[in-house]
């Protein structure tokens, strides 16, 4: 059985429904968008990297053997390895709930 990850993305709000339709075709499933506007002050953003308070939010699962193409992806395309082009991380899965939400997460 693949390893599950649960993969969150921040970037800018105008690009990222681009940068869904991007991890969607790399792999990752169940991909949902929220938006949000951070309450940091400009230091700590700076320090992240992420300068504007209006974010989209991009939370999907994917496989272990997915997210290196993910990450791939977005450093080609939107600059990733740059400061304030955005933040890209996973976390386990280590259970789910039956049988069928596993099929949903695994696309």
């Amino acid at each position: 059985m693949q390893r599950l990850k649960l993969l969150f993305i921040i970037v800018n709000k105008n690009i990222v429904n681009k940068v869904a339709d991007t991890v969607s075709s790399c792999g990752a499933n169940f991909c949902h968008i929220c938006y949000g506007k951070g309450t940091a002050n400009n230091d700590l953003l700076n320090l992240l990297g992420i300068g504007e308070t209006e974010k989209g939010i991009i939370f999907c699962s994917t496989t272990a053997q997915s997210v290196d193409k993910i990450y791939l992806e977005l450093k080609m395309n939107y600059g990733f390895n740059n400061p304030g082009s955005g933040i890209a991380f996973t976390i386990p899965m280590s259970s789910v709930g039956g049988p069928a939400t596993l099929k949903i997460l695994q696309g």
